[in-house]
């Protein structure tokens, strides 16, 4: 194997994510949270495609659409 590469079986960031969700605790239920969270990203995936479209709508105005 070559010096320097990690074969996966410690990667380091295990115990860095452990560590995290114990200091991370704000009160909020999980469950709340993923809710949340959730709500937040699929309005953003709407958010994304409107954009989307918006410059699609662009290039083919400037000669460089599809």
């Amino acid at each position: 194997m070559a010096e320097g590469r990690n074969n996966g079986a410690n990667l380091g960031f295990e115990n860095k994510m452990c560590a995290t969700a114990e200091v991370e605790n704000d009160g909020i239920p999980s469950d709340g949270k993923m809710s949340e969270l959730s709500a937040k990203l699929y309005k953003q995936f709407a958010e994304s495609e409107r954009f989307e479209e918006a410059i699609k709508k662009n290039l083919g105005i400037s000669g460089y659409g599809r």
